[in-house]
């Protein structure tokens, strides 16, 4: 399980044989905010450099489970990046916005791969297309006024995946 949080990035599994969570982190003050603020029953980091996550602990399943809920239960923002950025700088938020940015793209693959039955072409999620000059921007459905820059004109047309082309 990965869970990208306000306070930190894990990786949680459960090893074979073993009783214990292994919480795996790329930056040992993940699990040092970890600890103080949600899990104090973590163990000490262990440090592991050669490995694809460098510093790791270990809690039982029920403390864990229990973090994650006090963690889930916390939330008090309206915009998780921008908490993030709040909290941990922008190198952090970059990174999550990263991630964020390879799953919106998941997405747009995923559903340009279903087929869409005739009847509902029409009924296709539209784009919205900014020009200026000749250049094109492309804006999500869900983009608000405000992010239009001024002197642009917005043009409105089916996706990419909505028709097929001529």
């Amino acid at each position: 399980m990965w869970i990208f949080s306000k306070i930190g990035f894990y990786s949680a599994v459960q090893k074979p044989d073993s009783p214990v969570i292994t919480i795996r982190a790329r930056v040992t003050q993940d699990l040092d905010r970890l600890r103080e603020m949600y899990l104090p029953n973590l163990s000490p980091n262990a440090s592991q450099p050669d490995t694809d996550y460098p510093v790791r602990a270990y809690a039982t399943p029920e403390d864990w489970a229990n973090a994650v809920a006090a963690m889930a239960r916390d939330i008090d923002y309206s915009n998780f990046k921008s908490e993030v950025m709040r909290l941990q700088g922008s190198a952090r938020m970059d990174a999550y916005h990263n991630v964020w940015e390879a799953l919106l793209d998941l997405q747009e693959t995923e559903e340009s791969a279903r087929p869409v039955p005739a009847r509902q072409k029409m009924a296709t999620p539209l784009d919205v297309e900014l020009d200026q000059g000749g250049s094109t921007k492309r804006v999500r459905p869900s983009a608000k006024k405000s992010q239009i820059p001024e002197g642009r004109r917005a043009v409105i047309s089916p996706t990419k995946n909505a028709m097929p082309k001529r």
